[in-house]
C-alpha cells in the first residue's frame, strides 16, 4: 500500500509540473561595456562586477574581465583575469584575490533563491591547460547565503593544489560545521576543455540539491552529484545567491601563476526549467515515436512510462545505446516509426552509442518542433558515437525537425537524411546547430520534390548551421544543403570543415556556389566510383582547400571569381564554360601548393599581393595571368595557354567606403565601386595582410582572404607590392620552353623580384613589347646562372651559392632605388656563391660588365674569365 502511494504521489508530481517562473541569461557580445553588460543582468542600475580595479587596485591593467572570441565555442566568452603580484580582494584584503561576478541585495528579486522556491544554476566554463590551483583554495563557484549564518559558501567549486591538482565540490552546513568535499574529481580532465555545468537547488532544511558538469564537446559526464534530503538554506538566512570567477588565497604566492579562466552561457531560473527525462524502451523491433508506452523514465524501464506520466510538450527523450529496453540492458539499432503529426517537445537527444533509424509511416509529414529549456543546452543533441538516420521514401511520409528560436543543436556524431522523402532539419538561430570536430552529416535524400536538407530561407535562418573545422558534410543526394538561392546559405563552413560531394552539383536543385563560403571542398566520387561534376551556379565568396578526384570535375562559374585560400590538387578536371571570364584567385595567406595529375584550364588566373603558390603542375590560361605576389614554378610546371601574363608592381585602386563585420570575408561597399582583386586592402576592421580576393558589382562587396579582425566602416585602399617570379626550370624564364609560355603578350614590370633556384641561361622574363633593357627588383642567386638580357638590378643582387655569368653582351646595373632617391643594396655573396663572371676580360671603360653605383660591392672575389 505505502509503494502504491509513492507511485501515485510521483504521478502527481509528474501530471502537475512547476512552470518556468523567471530566467536571467548572461552572454558575453563582444569587446566593450563588459562590466555595464554584467550589471545589466545580474543587479540592474548597481554593481555585480568585484575585481581589483573597481577600487583602483592594478589600475594599469585595466578590467580584469573582458570579452574574447573563442574558436572551440565559435563565440565571443567572459575571460576573467587574476595577477599574482598586482592583484588582491577589493582593496580590503591582501591575503587574497577576488574577480568574480555575482548576484546580492541589489539584484532582481528572481536572482535571489528563498525557501521553498527552485532554483537552476547554468553555466560554461574552461580552465587553461597548466592550471595552478592554491593548496588553501582557489574557488571557482560560490553559492552564498545572505542573513544570519551566512559566513562561508554553502556550495563551492574550488581547484586544489595536490598531486594531481583536484576539482572539489564542496558543502558547509553551517559556519561552525566542517567541510564536506562531497565530491572530488582530477583538475586535468577540465583543463583546456569547456564544460557545462548544471546546478539545480531546491531551498529547505530538507532541500534537494544536484550538480552535472558534462563536457560541451562530447556530452560525457565529469561531474555527477546529487542528495534528495540536504539543507540548502540556513535557517536563519534571507536568501542565497551564486557567484563566478576567481577567488584564491595568497598564502603561498609560489604555487601560483597569473591565470585567467574563461566563463559564458550564465542562467538563473527559478522554478523547473525542463520537462521529465525519457528514455527509449521500445528495443530494436521497430515501434512508434509517438506511442508514449516505448518511453521510460528510467533506462532500464523501472520507472513510469510517459503514458502513465502525462506527456508534456517540454519533455526530454533520449535514445541512449546503452540501453534501448529492458531490465537486463539491450543493444542494437532502434527503428521508430513517425506518423503526420504535429509534435512539440523540450530535447532531443542521441547518447552513449545510439544507433537509431526515424521513419515516416502513413504519409504526410511528421513536424517535430524543439523548444528547448530556456538555456544554452543543446534541443538537439547526437553525441559522438551515436548515429541518426532519417530514412523513408515520400509514400510513407516525412520527418522535419525543428529547432525553435534561440534553441541550439550539437552534434558529435553522424547524421544521415536518405531516400525519396523530403526530410529536413532547420534552425531559427543564427549557428544554433553546431556539428562539432568528428562529426558528418550525410546529405543522401533524393526527394521528389523541392526540398533541402537544412530548409530554404522561408524555412530557416541564413547560417543557422554551423560546420566547425574537422567536420563533414558529404552529399551524396540531388539537393543542395546550401538552399535554394543566392541569397541564402543554411551551412556556415567554416574554415577546416569538409564539403564531401559525390553527385553531380545541378543548379536546378539549389544553389551550390553561388556567393557561398566553403572551407575544404572535395570533388570526390559517388556511388561505385562514378565520376562526379561540380558545375558552380554562380561566383564563390571563398573556399579554403580543393581536392577533385580523377575522372571528377569543377567547373566554374562563367564569370566573377572563384577564390581559394588553400591548396588546390587537380587529379580530375579544373575547367570553365565556353565564354567564361571568371578568375581563379590564388589568394590565401599561407604558402599554397597547386599539384595533381590531372588538368588545369580557366579563363583568368590571379595571384594576390601577400599570395605565396608553389605550382606543382602546369595552368593552362586562356585570357590573362596576373601575379601580384609569389609564384614559384618548380623546375618543370608552366603557365601555358593563349593569355596574357603580367607580373605586377606598385598596383593601386580607387579607394572607397564601406563597412565589415567582424569575422566576416566581405567589405559591404557603400560609396564607389567594388574593385581590385589581386590588391591588399586597409581600412577599418581589416586585418593586416589582407587581400582583395573577388568583388561584385551586383552585390556591392568586396571579398577577403581573412575575416576582419573586427566591425569598422570607413575608408578603404588598395595597393600591391611587388610580384616575386620564383623558377628551377633549366629554360628559366624562356618564352618558349620555360616557366612562362603564354602565347599572349609577357609584361615583366619594372621591379618584378625574381629568384632562381636552378642552373639555367634565362633566368629573367622579358617584355614582348619593346623589350629595353628590363629593369628587375631584388635578384636572388641559388645556383649557376648566366644572363640573358641587359638588366638594372634596383633591389639588391643576392648570390647564394653558384655563380652569375654576365654574357660579353648584357650589363648588369645594379643601381639605386627610385632614380637615385634612396641607397642602392650592395651585391652580396656567401661562401658558397664567391664568383661574379663574365665571358671575357673587359676593362671599366668598355661595353660589358658590371656597373655599381653609389655602394661598394661586398664580396669574397672578384672574377673575370677570359
Amino acid at each position: 500500500m505505502k509503494k502504491q502511494a509513492s507511485v501515485f504521489l510521483f504521478l502527481a508530481i509528474l501530471m502537475c509540473p512547476q512552470l518556468l517562473q523567471s530566467q536571467a541569461v548572461l552572454n558575453a557580445d563582444g569587446p566593450g561595456n563588459t562590466y555595464e553588460l554584467i550589471n545589466s543582468i545580474f543587479a540592474p542600475g548597481y554593481t555585480a562586477v568585484e575585481a581589483p580595479d573597481q577600487c583602483g587596485n592594478h589600475a594599469a591593467f585595466g578590467r580584469h574581465i573582458a570579452e574574447v572570441w573563442d574558436a572551440d565555442l565559435n563565440q565571443y566568452v567572459f575571460e576573467f583575469y587574476s595577477h599574482v603580484a598586482s592583484d588582491n580582494d577589493r582593496c580590503i584584503n591582501f591575503d587574497r584575490q577576488r574577480v568574480e561576478i555575482k548576484t546580492y541585495e541589489s539584484s532582481p528579486a528572481n536572482l535571489k533563491g528563498t525557501t521553498g522556491e527552485t532554483v537552476t544554476y547554468k553555466w560554461r566554463f574552461k580552465v587553461p591547460v597548466g592550471f595552478q590551483p592554491s593548496g588553501s583554495f582557489t574557488h571557482i563557484h560560490q553559492v552564498k547565503a545572505v542573513g544570519g549564518d551566512d559566513g562561508d559558501p554553502i556550495f563551492t567549486l574550488t581547484a586544489r593544489k595536490g598531486t594531481p591538482h583536484k576539482l572539489e565540490l564542496i558543502y558547509v552546513p553551517t559556519s561552525t560545521s566542517s567541510s564536506n568535499k562531497v565530491s572530488i574529481v582530477n583538475l586535468s580532465l577540465f583543463e583546456g576543455v569547456w564544460v557545462e555545468a548544471t546546478e539545480v537547488v531546491k531551498l529547505g532544511v530538507h532541500g534537494t540539491y544536484s550538480m552535472v558538469i558534462k563536457k560541451v564537446s562530447d556530452g560525457s559526464t565529469i561531474i555527477n552529484y546529487s542528495n534528495n534530503d540536504i539543507a540548502t538554506i540556513r535557517p536563519d538566512n534571507d536568501f542565497i545567491r551564486p557567484k563566478w570567477g576567481i577567488y584564491r588565497s595568497l598564502n603561498s604566492p609560489a604555487d601560483l601563476r597569473d591565470e585567467s579562466i574563461r566563463l559564458n552561457s550564465f542562467s538563473i531560473t527559478e522554478g523547473v526549467i525542463s520537462g521529465q527525462a525519457y528514455y527509449w524502451n521500445g528495443g530494436a523491433t521497430i515501434k512508434s515515436f509517438t506511442d508514449d508506452n516505448n518511453w521510460n523514465t528510467q533506462l532500464d524501464g523501472s520507472g513510469i512510462s510517459r503514458l502513465a506520466a502525462g506527456a508534456k510538450t517540454n519533455d526530454i527523450l533520449i535514445f541512449d545505446g546503452s540501453n534501448i529496453g529492458g531490465s537486463t540492458p539491450a543493444n542494437g539499432t532502434v527503428t521508430a516509426t513517425i506518423p503526420a503529426a504535429a509534435i512539440s517537445l523540450g530535447q532531443l537527444k542521441f547518447q552513449n552509442d545510439a544507433t537509431v533509424f526515424l521513419q515516416g509511416t502513413g504519409g504526410g509529414t511528421a513536424s517535430v518542433t524543439l523548444n528547448g529549456d530556456g538555456t544554452a543546452s543543446p534541443g538537439f543533441e547526437v553525441a559522438a558515437g551515436s548515429v541518426l538516420t532519417i530514412n523513408s521514401p515520400l509514400s510513407n511520409g516525412n520527418i522535419n525537425i525543428a529547432l525553435s528560436a534561440g534553441v541550439g543543436g550539437w552534434v558529435g556524431g553522424s547524421v544521415t537524411l536518405s531516400n525519396t522523402g523530403t526530410h529536413r532539419i532547420t534552425s531559427q538561430t543564427q549557428g544554433g546547430l553546431v556539428f562539432d570536430t568528428g562529426a558528418i552529416f550525410n546529405s543522401d535524400g533524393m526527394p521528389a520534390s523541392s526540398a533541402y536538407p537544412f530548409g530554404n530561407s522561408s524555412q530557416a535562418i541564413h547560417m543557422g548551421v554551423v560546420f566547425q573545422s574537422g567536420s563533414s558534410l558529404v552529399v551524396r543526394g540531388n539537393r543542395s544543403p546550401m538552399g535554394s538561392t543566392s541569397t541564402f546559405q543554411a551551412c556556415n563552413m567554416l574554415p577546416g570543415s569538409n564539403f564531401f560531394l559525390q553527385s553531380n552539383a545541378s543548379s536546378a536543385n539549389g544553389s551550390w556556389a553561388n556567393l557561398k563560403t566553403y572551407g575544404n571542398i572535395i570533388v570526390d566520387t559517388g556511388t561505385g566510383g562514378t565520376p562526379t561534376i561540380f558545375a558552380a551556379d554562380g561566383p564563390f565568396y571563398k573556399i579554403e582547400n580543393v581536392t577533385i578526384r580523377e575522372g571528377c570535375t569543377f567547373i566554374t562559374h562563367s564569370s566573377g571569381h572563384t577564390p581559394i585560400l588553400g591548396n588546390l590538387v587537380v587529379d580530375g578536371m579544373l575547367s570553365a564554360p565556353a565564354g567564361s571570364t571568371n578568375t581563379l584567385v590564388l589568394g590565401g595567406n599561407t604558402l599554397q601548393s597547386i599539384s595533381g595529375n590531372g588538368t588545369i584550364h580557366v579563363p583568368s588566373l590571379s595571384v594576390p599581393n601577400y599570395s605565396d603558390v608553389l605550382l606543382s603542375k602546369s595552368i593552362d590560361v586562356a585570357t590573362a595571368t596576373n601575379i601580384y605576389g609569389k609564384m614559384n614554378f618548380g623546375n618543370n610546371s608552366q603557365l601555358t595557354g593563349t593569355g596574357t601574363f603580367t607580373s605586377r608592381v606598385a598596383g593601386t585602386a580607387a579607394s572607397i567606403t564601406g563597412t565589415t563585420i567582424k569575422d566576416s570575408f566581405t567589405v559591404k561597399v557603400s560609396a564607389g565601386s567594388p574593385t581590385g582583386t589581386g590588391l591588399f586592402i586597409s581600412g577599418p576592421g581589416l586585418a593586416a595582410n589582407t587581400n582583395v580576393v573577388g568583388f561584385s558589382t551586383s552585390n556591392t562587396v568586396i571579398n577577403l582572404s581573412k575575416p576582419a579582425a573586427a566591425s569598422g566602416t570607413g575608408t578603404y585602399t588598395f595597393g600591391s607590392d611587388s610580384a616575386t617570379l620564383v623558377t628551377a626550370n633549366p629554360n628559366g624564364m624562356d618564352p618558349v620552353n620555360g616557366s612562362v609560355v603564354a602565347s599572349g603578350n609577357r609584361t615583366f614590370q619594372s621591379g618584378t623580384n625574381y629568384i632562381i633556384d636552378g642552373a639555367t641561361g634565362w633566368p629573367f622574363g622579358i617584355n614582348t613589347a619593346a623589350p629595353s633593357a628590363m629593369i628587375l627588383g631584388r635578384v636572388i642567386i641559388n645556383d649557376f646562372v648566366t644572363t640573358n638580357y641587359n638588366v638594372k638590378i634596383r633591389g639588391g643582387l643576392y648570390i647564394y651559392a653558384g655563380n652569375l655569368t654576365v654574357r660579353s653582351v648584357d650589363t648588369v646595373n645594379v643601381i639605386s632605388m627610385n632614380g637615385g632617391t634612396q641607397p642602392a643594396m650592395a651585391v652580396v655573396l656567401t661562401s658558397h656563391a664567391n664568383k661574379i663572371q663574365t665571358g671575357e676580360n673587359i676593362s671599366p671603360y668598355c661595353c660589358g660588365g658590371i656597373s655599381i653605383f653609389a655602394h661598394p660591392i661586398r664580396f669574397k672575389s672578384f672574377y673575370f674569365s677570359d
